[in-house]
């Protein structure tokens, strides 16, 4: 007389109907029953088959734990044996908890084992809820990364956030503020300040007294406290 084979409940669904599932030599015994305890159906599979058509054998649905009845048991849209053969995890719908299920990062294009595919620090799903590109640490690529842009408060997805003609990473590294067209104050754009060669984070560059703009719309230099050459700065100077 054959063993009565040990198996223990490896589904259990709101209707409370389980699977059990034993391996017996070169077979696998699946028995269908309601609370793990009167069988209702049984039937005897090869090893070998794939019943759900999932690309696993029943053979390696028990070695990976996984639904032998359900192609895609954590339901993210991708086979069981198409996530196993991946490496990513056929019981969890995001396998890296970065915030992107598995199907999602498969068409990004991201790393579904990688909760930060970029490796700038912001999950992959914290950049797609921001509209940043997941596989790029500069989205806009304007010289500031993406968390740098987060930290700052600036549009990582604009290259220029305050649209004053100067890249956000050009602010950051001369200094003014990408969000204030007109950092120091003086009626000149940041951007337009950067391109006359005048000073972005002072009103008055040469410290003549005046300021740039005044100088630019005047004709003097705003580079040169005396632009005429004549020992008097320009501020000082009724005919600069």
């Amino acid at each position: 007389m054959r063993a009565r084979p040990r198996g223990r409940c490896l589904l259990d669904d709101t209707t409370s109907v389980r699977v059990r599932r034993w391996a017996l030599s070169a077979h696998i015994v699946f028995a269908m029953t309601v609370g793990c305890d009167a069988q209702s159906v049984s039937h005897t599979s090869s090893a070998a088959s794939d019943d759900d058509g999932d690309g696993l054998s029943l053979a390696e649905e028990f070695e990976a734990g996984t639904d032998p009845l359900t192609p895609n048991t954590d339901g993210d849209g991708l086979l069981d044996g198409d996530e196993v053969d991946r490496g990513t995890d056929p019981h969890a719908r995001d396998t890296d908890d970065d915030g992107l299920d598995d199907l999602a990062e498969r068409t990004l294009g991201s790393t579904p084992t990688d909760p930060d595919s970029d490796d700038d620090s912001l999950a992959d799903g914290a950049e797609v809820d921001r509209g940043l590109d997941p596989l790029r640490a500069d989205s806009d690529d304007d010289g500031l990364a993406d968390l740098a842009e987060v930290i700052a408060g600036t549009d990582g997805t604009s290259p220029d956030s305050d649209g004053d003609g100067a890249t956000d990473g050009t602010e950051a590294e001369v200094g003014t503020n990408p969000l204030d067209v007109d950092s120091d104050g003086d009626g000149l754009e940041d951007g337009l300040e950067l391109q006359l060669g005048t000073n972005p984070r002072s009103g008055d560059s040469d410290g003549d007294g005046l300021p740039d703009r005044f100088e630019i719309e005047r004709g003097t230099d705003p580079n040169d406290p005396d632009s005429d050459d004549d020992g008097i700065t320009d501020g000082h100077d009724a005919t600069p």
